[in-house]
C-alpha cells in the first residue's frame, strides 16, 4: 500500500485525540509553528514532533516518513535489546504498532522517546566558543570518551555519529538521538541502510556495509579529535568553521581524502596537544586501512592510560597492539618491566602456536597420518609436552593402524563382496567418530548403510505387530541403498505390500481425537480400506475408530428426518447422543440446531423451575423465544410464568440491563450526544426504549407511564452495527433532562418492559448562534 506523506501525519496531528491511540497522548499538545501548524524536524526516514502530554512530560513522536519494514523490525529488536539496560547516554524510546492514525484512517507505527532539552553538540560548541570556554569543551571530550566506551561496553553501535545527533541537554550531559543505523548483537551482519553523514564515517563505509558492533569506531575517533584540539586551540572554530560558514565539526572530507594538501590537518599535527597530534596521525592511517581494523577509541586516547590497564588485567596481546600500534619505545622506567613480560608472554604464545601448527587437535587421517610422521619416538623423547598431548600422539598412531587394516579389507571385499564382509568394514568404521576424516569414509558409510537398512528392515518384520510405515520406509531406504539381493522374494513382496498400506496407516495415526467430528470422520472414512487392510495386525487397532463413525453417519440420518418431521424432542435428544454433541453441523443446520437445542434445554429449564417453585432457576433458564416457540408445553402455568416474568425479570438486577463499567454512559458533543449502557443477554430480548423525560421514572414506570420529550427504539443489530453505542441529535429544550433505558421483553405475544435504567441528566452543547 502506498506511505502516507508526512504531510498527512502533520494534518492529523492538529487533533491529536484522532491522530494518537494512546489515550494520555490524545491530550497531548503539539509544538506548533508561526503559521499554527505542528511543527516538524525532518530526517532522511522520519520526521519528529514535540508532544507535551499532561502531565507536563515532554514527548518526541517520530513519525516514518516512508514505509520500511525493515526499519520498523530492527527498531522492534533495538527496543527490545535495550529494555532493562540503564544506558545514560541514550533517550529511552518506545517503538508502537499501529499508533498514529494517518488522512487515509489506518492506523501506523511511531517511536515515542524523551524530548531532549538542550542544544546540538555543534551549537553547544559554538556557544563555548562565544564564551572563550575551554574548559569546558576539554572537559567534554572527556566526557564524549566516557559515552563512547558507555555504548560499547553495553554491546552497541549507533551508527550515525554526527553533529546534529549528539546533544548536550541543560545539565550538561551529552545524550545520542536517531536510531536509524543503530546496531546491536542481534543485528550484527545486517545491511546498514544509510551510511551517516559526512566526513564523520570511514571512507570505505557504503551501501554495501554490513552492521557491526565496530561501527562507530572512526567517527568516536575524528569527533574526540575535533573536541581536544579545540580546547587546544580556539581559534580553529573561527578560522574553519566560522569563517568557511561550516556546518560540519571542524573536519572535512578532503581533509581526510588529501591530507598532504590540509591547512587543518597541518595545524593538528602541530598542535600543543601531544594528543591531537598522536591521534590525527592515527585518524589518517586508519581512513586508508579496512575498516573493520579501526581501533576502539578507548583503547587509543590516552595511550599509556589503556596500556597501564590492559598490563595491570595481564591483557599482554591487547597491551603490544597498542604498543605497537603507536610505535612506542620510549618506555617509562615504571612500565618497563610489565612491558617486557608482556612482549615475552605474547612471544610465548606465538611459540606455542607454531607447534600447535602440526594438526595435533584435527581429527582426520591425513592429520594422524602427518602426526606420526613427525612426532615418532625420538621427537617425543626430545621435546618436553604435556600427557594429553602425548595421549592424542598416541590415538593418532591407533587410528592409523585400523586404517591400514580397514584398506586391506576392502580391497579384499572388491572381488567377492558379501554381507558379513560388509559388516566387517562397518565394525572397523564404528572405530572412528562421525567428526573423523578419512579417505575411505565414503565406502565405510555405504557398508554401514547397507548393514543398518537391511537390519532395521528385518527387526521390524520380526516384531508381533510390525508397522507397515516403518517396513515401508526401511523397503524405500533399501531400494535407495541398492541392496534388494540381501533380502528373499518372500520378503520383498511383503515390503511391496507395506508400501500400499503405509499412506493409510499414516492418516489413521495423524487423526486426532480432538478433531471435529465431521472431520474425523473423513478421514478415518478416507483411510479405510477393508481388503487392503483387513489382515494387518497394525490396522486392527483403528477398527473401533472406522466403527464409531459408521455408528454416528447412522444417527445423523435420524437427525435429518427428525429435522424434516420438525420433532423438537427428538432432534433435542439426538444432539445429547455422545455421538453428535460437538457435531459441527454446517450450513443452516448449524444455527437451526443450536437454537433448538437452546431453546428445549431452556424451555424444560423455565418448566421445572415453576414445577419446583424455583425463582432462580427460572431466571438462569429465561428464553422469551423459548417460552415462544413452545407454548404448548406450558399449558396451565401462563399465569404464574407471567407472574414470575414481572416480578423476576424485568427487574434490572436480574435481566443484566445496567450503566456501562468504567466508561461515562452519556458524552454530549455539538448538537448531539452519544449514549452507552449494557444490555440485556439475547435470550431476554433484542430491543431497548429510549427515552428522553423532566420526570424521574419509578421502578414500575413503562415508556408510556411518564412524559417523554423524545423515544427511541434500538434493536441490538443496530447498536452493534453503531459501535455499541446510540448517537442521537438534541434539541436546546432537552437540557438538564433524565436519559432513560427500557429493555424490551416479547413472548407468546406479550410485550413487556424492564425496569427503567436512568443513565444521567443530559448535556446539551450548543453554540450560541445555533
Amino acid at each position: 500500500m502506498a506511505w502516507p506523506l508526512s504531510s498527512h501525519f502533520s494534518t492529523m496531528l492538529q487533533t491529536p485525540e484522532v491522530a494518537f491511540r494512546d489515550p494520555l497522548f490524545k491530550k497531548a499538545e503539539i509544538l506548533r509553528n508561526a503559521q499554527g501548524q505542528p511543527k516538524p524536524w525532518s530526517g532522511a526516514f522520519a520526521v519528529v514532533y514535540k508532544a507535551t502530554l499532561p502531565t507536563g512530560e515532554s514527548k518526541a513522536v517520530r513519525v516514518f516518513s516512508s514505509e520500511s519494514p525493515e526499519r520498523q523490525e530492527r527498531y522492534k529488536k533495538i527496543s527490545q535489546y535495550l529494555a532493562g539496560k540503564q544506558i545514560d547516554c541514550l533517550v529511552p524510546f518506545e517503538y508502537r504498532e499501529n499508533a498514529i492514525r494517518s488522512l487515509d484512517g489506518k492506523w501506523y507505527p511511531l517511536v515515542i522517546m524523551d524530548w531532549v532539552e538542550g542544544h546540538t553538540l555543534f551549537q553547544w560548541v559554538d556557544l563555548q566558543y562565544t564564551r572563550r570556554n575551554t574548559t569546558a569543551i576539554r572537559v567534554a571530550a572527556d566526557v564524549w570518551l566516557d559515552v563512547v566506551q558507555e555504548l560499547e561496553s553495553a554491546g552497541i553501535a549507533h551508527g550515525d555519529y554526527q553533529q546534529s545527533n549528539i546533544m548536550v541537554s541543560h545539565d550538561g550531559q551529552i545524550k545520542l538521538v536517531d536510531y536509524d543505523c543503530m546496531c546491536v548483537p542481534e543485528l550484527v551482519g545486517r545491511r546498514n541502510l544509510e551510511i551517516g553523514v559526512e566526513p564523520y564515517q570511514h571512507p570505505d563505509r557504503n551501501g554495501a556495509t554490513r552492521l557491526s558492533l565496530t561501527l562507530d569506531h572512526f567517527s568516536s575517533l575524528m569527533i574526540y579529535i575535533a573536541l581536544r584540539a579545540l580546547a587546544a586551540d580556539l581559534g580553529l572554530w573561527q578560522r574553519y568553521i566560522i569563517a568557511g560558514s561550516y556546518d560540519k565539526f571542524l573536519f572535512r572530507k578532503e581533509d581526510i581524502q588529501e591530507p598532504q594538501k590540509s591547512k587543518l590537518i597541518a595545524e593538528l599535527m602541530e598542535s600543543p596537544d601531544a594528543e591531537v597530534r598522536g591521534l590525527t596521525d592515527l585518524l589518517l592511517r586508519c581512513a586508508v586501512g579496512p575498516m573493520e581494523l579501526v581501533p576502539a577509541l578507548w583503547t587509543v586516547a590516552g595511550p599509556f592510560r589503556q596500556i597501564d590497564a590492559m598490563l595491570r588485567a595481564e591483557r599482554w596481546s591487547d597491551a603490544v597492539t597498542l604498543l605497537t600500534q603507536y610505535q612506542i619505545t620510549n618506555i617509562p622506567a615504571n612500565y618497563k618491566g610489565l612491558v617486557d613480560r608482556a612482549y615475552m608472554e605474547v612471544w610465548k604464545s606465538k611459540a606455542q602456536s607454531e607447534f600447535e601448527a602440526l594438526p595435533l587437535q584435527e581429527k582426520s587421517e591425513k592429520a594422524d597420518r602427518a602426526i606420526c610422521r613427525v612426532c615418532n619416538d625420538v621427537f617425543l623423547r626430545q621435546f618436553p609436552i604435556a600427557d594429553a598431548m602425548r595421549a592424542r600422539i598416541m590415538e593418532a598412531r591407533k587410528r592409523v593402524e585400523k586404517l591400514d587394516q580397514l584398506a586391506i579389507l576392502i580391497k579384499a571385499s572388491e572381488t567377492n563382496a558379501t554381507l558379513e564382509r560388509e559388516r566387517a568394514i562397518a565394525d572397523i568404521g564404528n572405530y572412528f567418530t562421525s567428526s573423523y576424516s578419512y579417505v575411505q569414509c565414503p565406502r565405510v558409510m555405504k557398508a554401514q548403510n547397507t548393514v543398518d537398512v537391511i537390519g532395521a528392515y528385518m527387526n521390524e518384520l520380526n516384531k508381533p505387530v510390525p508397522s507397515e510405515v516403518e517396513l515401508a520406509d526401511c523397503w524405500k531406504a533399501i531400494k535407495r541403498s541398492k541392496c534388494q539381493s540381501f533380502l528373499t522374494r518372500e520378503d520383498q513382496q511383503r515390503a511391496e505390500i507395506a508400501v500400499q498400506r503405509a499412506p493409510r496407516i499414516k492418516i489413521l495415526e495423524e487423526v486426532s481425537l480432538d478433531l471435529p467430528p465431521d472431520q474425523f470422520d473423513r478421514r478415518i472414512q478416507s483411510a479405510w480400506n477393508e481388503q487392503l487392510m483387513g489382515d494387518s495386525p497394525q490396522a486392527a487397532q483403528f477398527r473401533p475408530l472406522v466403527e464409531v463413525t459408521q455408528k454416528r453417519q447412522f444417527k445423523l440420518i435420524q437427525l435429518s428426518d427428525a429435522i424434516e418431521a420438525n420433532q423438537t424432542p427428538l432432534i433435542a435428544e439426538l444432539l445429547t447422543d455422545p455421538l453428535l454433541r460437538d457435531y459441527p453441523f454446517s450450513g443452516s443446520w448449524g444455527p437451526f440446531l443450536r437454537d433448538k437445542s437452546d431453546q428445549w434445554t431452556h424451555a424444560r429449564g423455565m418448566l421445572g423451575a415453576v414445577e419446583d417453585d424455583d425463582p432462580q432457576a427460572f431466571i438462569q433458564h429465561f428464553d422469551a423465544q423459548a417460552l415462544t416457540e413452545n407454548e404448548a408445553l406450558f399449558s396451565g402455568v401462563q399465569a404464574k410464568i407471567q407472574q414470575w416474568v414481572l416480578e423476576y425479570i424485568l427487574p434490572r438486577k436480574n435481566n443484566g440491563l445496567k450503566p456501562v463499567l468504567g466508561r461515562a454512559s452519556i458524552l454530549p458533543e455539538k448538537k448531539s450526544v452519544i449514549l452507552r449502557w449494557t444490555w440485556m443477554p439475547p435470550r431476554f430480548g433484542d430491543t431497548c426504549h429510549v427515552g428522553f423525560s423532566k420526570t424521574t421514572p419509578l421502578e414500575t414506570d413503562r415508556p408510556m407511564d411518564i412524559p417523554l420529550a423524545f423515544e427511541y427504539q434500538i434493536t441490538r443489530k443496530q447498536w452493534e452495527q453503531t459501535g455499541s453505542r446510540l448517537q442521537l441529535p438534541t434539541k436546546r429544550e432537552w437540557n438538564g433532562m433524565n436519559v432513560i433505558v427500557w429493555g424490551v421483553i416479547r413472548y407468546a405475544n406479550v410485550t413487556c418492559y424492564t425496569e427503567p435504567l436512568v443513565l444521567g441528566t443530559l448535556t446539551v452543547k450548543h453554540s450560541w448562534f445555533s
